[in-house]
């Protein structure tokens, strides 16, 4: 938030001088990695105001990308302390008057999102076998599909609710059944899942136009509503990004919900559809209360910075909450949660039928 302030201020500034304006602009960034090879020099200094201390280094890096091997760059960073040896990504902007600045945009990490990924894949394989494998793969699916799919067609300029919600339900049902297989209790944790997907969507757009939500809440949206060429319903991409979130514990909760109906009826092969559905739901409200705790603290989790910094605000709990920024995360908790609830019961009912129906 305070990021966001400071680049409105900034704005404010650039707009009643186009000319001085003209010579800031720049295109993207190209962005090429690179290797520290030595740190010339390393010195302190406090911001002035703000008492803020940040280290500023000269430092040396070859490139280490296919476009930039063997190439040196001398600069200066203040972005984070590093060390001979580490690996960055360098930021290489150009403004119209042809002059070339350079800087550190990021560090590299894909070694240790490798690592962990691989350590990730091993425990579910092992402890999985086969069905971890299928997962993994349903995984890979479904982060392709997000990507090739649901991305280009947001930014082409489709219905964001409805690209979503479909999106939603392709991967819901390819993942299971690819995982699963095509068995009773697939059939009724997709039909638990579709039907709840329909309605966490009609849920979220309900919500968004009742709490007035722009989906202006943090620096990339703010970016993506300032970019050139970009147009993108803004409020619809946080419905959109509502019912994509709680898809991974909707796909839990039926899937759960449907296997104990089934471990049920094996147990005891004359119960009626009732007594199936009654005893599934002996779980399923087990169930429902640990997802809608997992859910909320998975989106608390993720806000703990944005927490901490409210904290230090001496205005009212209502103010705070009224918030766009904090109030779209609690309608996410909400929402989510109101999408699980649902989910167990008509799951559970779909197998109790389909269990019950095949005898």
């Amino acid at each position: 938030m305070i990021r966001l302030k400071i680049l409105l201020v900034f704005l404010s500034f650039l707009l009643p001088a186009p000319l001085f304006a003209a010579e800031l602009i720049v295109d993207d960034p190209v962005i090429v990695p690179a290797r520290v090879s030595e740190v010339v020099s390393q010195r302190s200094e406090v911001l002035p105001g703000l008492h803020i201390e940040r280290t500023i280094q000269t430092l040396t890096l070859i490139g280490n990308g296919e476009d930039n091997k063997g190439t040196f760059y001398t600069l200066e960073n203040d972005r984070a302390v590093l060390e001979k040896g580490d690996r960055v990504w360098l930021a290489i902007r150009t403004n119209t008057l042809g002059e070339e600045s350079i800087s550190v945009q990021e560090i590299d990490r894909r070694v240790p999102l490798m690592l962990l990924f691989s350590v990730f894949v091993i425990l579910v394989i092992f402890l999985s076998r086969w069905q971890g494998v299928r997962a993994i793969f349903g995984l890979l699916a479904s982060i392709f599909i997000i990507g090739y799919v649901l991305v280009p067609s947001l930014t082409k300029g489709h219905p964001p609710v409805l690209t979503a919600s479909l999106v939603a339900i392709v991967i819901s049902i390819g993942s299971m059944i690819l995982v699963h297989g095509w068995k009773n209790s697939t059939k009724a944790a997709i039909g638990g899942t579709v039907i709840a997907i329909v309605c966490t969507s009609i849920l979220s757009y309900a919500v968004i136009i009742f709490a007035s939500l722009s989906g202006i809440t943090d620096d990339a949206s703010v970016y993506l509503s300032l970019s050139q060429g970009v147009k993108l319903d803004l409020s619809g991409l946080l419905l959109g990004a509502m019912i994509i979130g709680v898809l991974g514990v909707l796909d839990d909760a039926t899937i759960t919900q449907a296997e104990t109906v089934a471990t049920i009826h094996s147990a005891n092969p004359k119960a009626t559809r009732y007594e199936l559905y009654k005893q599934g739901m002996r779980v399923g409200h087990e169930h429902i209360s640990a997802l809608v705790n997992t859910l909320a603290l998975a989106y608390t989790g993720a806000a703990l910075p944005l927490l901490l910094l409210f904290s230090y605000s001496n205005q009212s709990i209502g103010y705070l909450g009224s918030l766009e920024i904090v109030s779209t995360e609690i309608l996410r908790i909400l929402v989510g949660s109101i999408g699980v609830v649902l989910a167990v019961p008509i799951s559970t009912f779909f197998a109790a039928y389909l269990y019950k129906g095949r005898n």
